[in-house]
């Protein structure tokens, strides 16, 4: 079976018949594009845009829309996957391993010009930091072991999930800069260290609620009789809930510290607005599914490991030269030509996987 056939396969699919779950593959692709931009504002801009209101939004994007979503819908799979005990094993082993390898990739050249002896900094926080692709490996081998003891008690899942940010003030109460052996296995669990960004306290408390909202997956296939007025209304509603809680929500999301060991009430607000974002997509997904851009979003969702690697291998390398030199009209530019990239590159390794599985070319 080619790579493409085995991105075309499904396990679970309550909202449209075409062969994929089309609404997670969406929201995979916005979850994409919003890391995008926001590695590049983390890296590139200036540390004035950065922190005004351009900055503010920039951050919020890559906020709930970016990790909590990406892990939420990783969640949602895993519920749904008919892979055995093993198989879930050795994936979650594949994501750490590649994880590592990606930290490598992505700081190739800092680590360059550190063999060089150009910089002094240490490289370990570096090749150790907790990225999404170790949270999302660990979260597989923890959830692999649950799902042999709960099976499918969905409920259960989300009260794991609850106790899990319940408990993150206790897990991370160390704050420590110390690069000792303990420090790193604890940054992986939740200590505040600098290199420590998914920590799997709080952040497998998101991959355990999407497992749980399989369980009321038949929700989904009501989204599609919805009437437009309802739809119109609850967005209403909706946006005046944003504009409420805007102060609070961007003073956590421009603070990466506090975001990445953020508390219960960020995650209710997280997962609130998460479900309204789902709902209104759905519907947004079967109203509008052949537009061009509806497509391209769903096809980097489809892709969207492949898209993750190669907008940090981009992304990570050039910022050790342009670190927080950019302005805003910059950074547009810079998103334009890391996304073409990105798409290329993933075109280009789709080609390279079929022609290895099949020994053939897509076009013999």
């Amino acid at each position: 079976m080619t790579n493409i056939t085995k991105q075309q396969e499904i396990t679970h699919t309550p909202i449209l018949p075409e062969g994929r779950n089309s609404t997670a593959d969406f929201l995979k692709g916005i979850a994409v594009l919003c890391m995008i931009q926001v590695h590049l504002t983390e890296n590139f801009a200036v540390s004035e845009l950065e922190k005004g209101w351009f900055g503010n939004i920039s951050m919020f994007l890559g906020g709930p829309l970016a990790a909590p979503l990406f892990m939420g819908i990783m969640g949602y799979f895993l519920a749904s996957s008919k892979k055995s005990f093993p198989q879930l094993i050795l994936r979650g082993v594949k994501l750490i391993v590649g994880g590592l390898l990606l930290n490598i990739g992505l700081n190739l050249h800092l680590l360059f010009l550190i063999y060089q002896g150009k910089s002094q900094i240490n490289p370990h926080p570096y090749i150790f930091g907790v990225d999404i692709l170790f949270l999302a490996g660990l979260s597989t081998l923890i959830i692999a072991l649950i799902k042999l003891l709960l099976r499918d008690k969905y409920y259960l899942y989300f009260i794991i999930a609850v106790a899990i940010v319940l408990l993150t003030p206790i897990i991370t109460i160390a704050d420590s800069s110390a690069t000792n052996l303990m420090n790193y296995i604890h940054s992986y669990i939740g200590a505040r260290t600098s290199w420590s960004y998914f920590p799997l306290f709080p952040w497998m408390a998101y991959p355990l609620t999407g497992f749980a909202f399989y369980g009321l997956s038949n929700i989904a296939t009501a989204l599609k009789n919805i009437s437009l007025k309802i739809i119109i209304g609850f967005s209403g509603v909706f946006a005046i809930y944003l504009v409420l809680s805007w102060k609070y929500v961007s003073g956590i999301t421009a603070n990466l510290p506090v975001y990445y060991h953020h508390d219960y009430i960020f995650f209710i607000w997280t997962i609130s607005f998460l479900s309204a974002i789902i709902m209104v997509s759905a519907y947004r997904n079967i109203a509008m599914k052949n537009n061009f851009l509806n497509k391209f979003i769903k096809w980097i969702g489809v892709n969207v490991t492949a898209a993750y690697v190669f907008q940090w291998l981009i992304i990570g390398n050039i910022s050790t030269a342009l670190y927080k030199t950019q302005n805003e009209f910059q950074l547009a530019a810079w998103f334009a030509a890391a996304l073409a990239a990105v798409s290329a590159l993933i075109l280009l390794w789709n080609k390279l996987v079929y022609y290895w599985v099949n020994d053939t070319s897509p076009e013999e």
